[in-house]
């Protein structure tokens, strides 16, 4: 079984490959990010894309110039769609989605990157897939269900959260 290489960032700034075997090790950023101590660093290889968040920031490693490059600030979390070609991720108020590769589920590339699902007015708690096509989220007083189809508008169905049983 041939094993998958591994990502990790060094104490130096540099984002690393290892390679199945555990020893072989090569640099793929040329330039070095800020290493802040005692600050947790997320690595996450998401739909084809390597994605580094640190507290409330969300940086892009960009192949071409072998460096992170500023995503999306400030975010909560971010999450894989369940067919591993999708990454939601969100902020305090609002609702994104990334697609690495556009032609793959035919969309344009203007559309590459952050394509906007739903804002709210009230703080978002947690949001996920709900399947390949749709994603749902919670704010504090509703449960929301998006499509993700950047076409025309999305559509999306807001459930009022009963906080109380009433019988």
């Amino acid at each position: 079984v041939e094993e998958k290489p591994t990502l990790t960032l060094g104490a130096d700034g540099i984002l690393y490959q290892t390679e199945g075997d555990g020893v072989t090790k090569k640099a793929l950023s040329l330039v070095p990010i800020k290493i802040a101590p005692k600050t947790p660093y997320q690595l996450e290889r998401l739909a084809g894309s390597i994605f580094l968040k640190t507290g409330d920031n969300l940086f892009l490693f960009d192949e071409e110039t072998a460096a992170f490059g500023a995503f999306y600030s400030p975010v909560k979390d971010l999450v894989l769609s369940p067919d591993g070609r999708k990454v939601m991720y969100y902020s305090d108020y609002d609702v994104f989605y990334y697609v690495a590769n556009p032609n793959a589920i035919d969309i344009s590339l203007s559309q590459i990157g952050k394509i906007p699902l739903a804002a709210s007015a009230t703080e978002i708690v947690s949001a996920y897939w709900l399947n390949n096509d749709y994603v749902i989220f919670s704010d504090n007083s509703n449960l929301v269900i998006s499509e993700i189809d950047p076409r025309g508008n999305i559509n999306t169905v807001s459930i009022p959260q009963i906080s109380e049983a009433f019988f």
